[in-house]
């Protein structure tokens, strides 16, 4: 017989599978209570719903700006990449079972550690609770460029002009483009991030055979995230910022 504790852990367990929220509190790495205010919900709606387009073969191109220390790491470049692996790998849609993950940033040490969070993510019980088809290949393990087992699904992570040109990705995240208030803040510093970003990172995405979601943070209003989104031909990728998620809450 199940008991009401058992029915309560599966119904928990289904949801993770087809909610970022869910999947975030069920996977939820640190020691320390989960922390949830209303602009994350807020965010993990808007996260879940591109994925499920991107599941129906719809693009979606977020700019997410949010304030320091608001979650916006461990939701985006640490939870959503092991969630979007899971959910393409157990959708039954044939043409995303095995997506292509790329993550950049200013500093490859900073983006490689997302990615390593990632894997230990994918790797812990409790994921494996709720996707436990899906596992990291043991023969391709490098923070830079791992695998899924059995599938074609990599994660890619590398700085902004590092080694990402020539790989295809699916779900492209630019986390911390910046590296403090005086880089975000160098018309210079700003520009050269920005050139670094779309070489690298909107050449590989072909829009007729990969959709993807794009995050950026800001520091600024006069920032790169508006220089991507107004960069020549950026129009044709229509862009949605969403931004000030915590006072428009």
């Amino acid at each position: 017989m199940i008991t009401a504790r058992a029915a309560m852990v599966e119904k928990m367990r289904r949801l993770a599978s087809r909610d970022l929220l869910a999947f975030y509190q069920y996977v939820w790495w640190q020691p320390g209570q989960l922390k949830i205010g209303r602009h994350t919900y807020k965010l993990c709606r808007r996260l879940t719903q591109a994925v499920e387009d991107f599941l129906q073969g719809k693009n979606t191109y977020l700019v997410i700006n949010m304030p320091f220390r608001h979650g916006k790491s461990d939701l985006v470049s640490r939870a959503l990449p092991a969630y979007f692996i899971g959910r393409c790998a157990t959708s039954g849609v044939a043409a995303c079972s095995s997506p292509n993950v790329m993550m950049s940033g200013y500093g490859a040490s900073l983006i490689q550690g997302f990615s390593l969070k990632v894997r230990e993510i994918v790797e812990s019980e409790a994921y494996q609770h709720v996707f436990p088809t899906v596992k990291v290949d043991r023969t391709k393990m490098a923070v830079d460029d791992w695998k899924v087992e059995n599938s074609e699904t990599h994660v890619y992570a590398q700085g902004l002009g590092g080694s990402l040109t020539g790989k295809g990705g699916n779900l492209l995240i630019v986390d911390d483009y910046c590296r403090n208030r005086d880089d975000a803040e160098s018309v210079t510093i700003r520009d050269k991030r920005c050139r670094a970003g779309r070489l690298a990172l909107l050449i590989p995405l072909d829009v007729a055979a990969a959709r993807a979601v794009w995050w950026l943070s800001s520091m600024t209003r006069d920032s790169m995230t508006f220089s991507f989104a107004s960069a020549p031909g950026a129009c044709s990728f229509g862009w949605i910022i969403v931004g000030d998620m915590v006072q428009e809450v």
